[in-house]
């Protein structure tokens, strides 16, 4: 005989399961031709940026659905794109002395820039004319936000080291060190930790709306994750060892992954709607009951 408390109990703990993990939809590949590695990094509507690997070093490219255009500062020993607003882009290079400067890429002109006083500078994110990221100096890594006349310091009250990593409006999103990684949202007044359950680290990397996505490490591998300000769904690329979501854009998110021979590439995909998800729950509780009926 089955008892009623253990049948809810098993479909409260499977759609709990289900609503908190799934597969990437029409996962789309992006892979630079000739590249060892691909990282996609940030997406704006069609366009997707990130950097690649190959023989030469490390170069940053943009693609528009159809080409990849190789991304490279004047005179860089590596360029590294992260954010795309429109046909604005940013990122960091390395000149070749060990240090990263920032840049910004309007289509036809590098511009440089660098947090006063900092040993590097690393942007991340652009919405409009703001752009986040983190700098170093001598006391650690902090965040900032810059909008093309002003820095402003970023440090999470408590955290030895603040990273900001994606920004929409006035929400900036990124992670901080206080003994392990935590993801953190920034509304401008208040710093919002964001932890996914079970994970050692939790690092928040986009946000688009009131939809961030990321990783976050659970001992054993890397999983993406999406979160709408009160779900965190587990995100993971079909038969990868480890999956890591960058950049979102509507339901569009960009990011790379692990693949079964240790291969690094690119993605795009399709973030599985709430109404699919609990239609699977719905599936989960009806066979619930139905084993419930045929075992009473």
């Amino acid at each position: 005989m089955v008892h009623f408390k253990n049948v809810i109990t098993g479909v409260l703990a499977l759609c709990i399961c289900v609503s908190a993990h799934a597969e990437l939809l029409n996962v789309t590949t992006l892979n630079v031709p000739g590249a060892s590695r691909t990282y996609a990094y940030g997406i704006d509507g069609g366009n997707i940026v990130g950097y690649y690997i190959d023989g030469s070093g490390h170069h940053g490219f943009s693609y528009n659905g159809t080409t990849y255009t190789t991304l490279a500062v004047p005179g860089e020993d590596a360029t590294y794109p992260y954010g795309i607003d429109g046909g604005n882009i940013v990122g960091y290079y390395n000149d070749g002395s060990g240090s990263y400067h920032g840049f910004s890429y309007d289509g036809s002109t590098y511009t440089t820039f660098a947090v006063p006083g900092a040993d590097s500078t690393y942007p991340y994110g652009i919405d409009g004319g703001n752009i986040v990221g983190y700098y170093s100096d001598g006391s650690g890594h902090h965040g900032f936000s810059y909008n093309g006349t002003t820095y402003t310091t970023l440090d999470v009250p408590g955290a030895s080291s603040t990273s900001a990593y994606g920004i929409d409006g006035s929400n900036i999103v990124g992670r901080y060190w206080d003994g392990s990684y935590h993801g953190f949202s920034y509304d401008g007044t208040t710093y919002t930790t964001l932890d996914v359950s079970g994970a050692s680290h939790t690092f928040a990397y986009g946000i688009d709306g009131s939809n961030i996505v990321g990783y976050y490490a659970d001992g054993s591998s890397n999983h993406g994750f999406s979160f709408d300000g009160t779900t965190y769904t587990t995100l993971d690329v079909p038969e990868a060892s480890n999956t890591y979501a960058r950049g979102i854009d509507g339901s569009n998110i960009v990011g790379y992954y692990i693949d079964g021979s240790a291969s690094y590439q690119g993605f795009i995909a399709v973030i599985p709607e709430p109404a699919t998800l609990s239609l699977l729950a719905v599936g989960v509780l009806m066979a619930c009951r139905r084993r419930r009926a045929l075992a009473a």
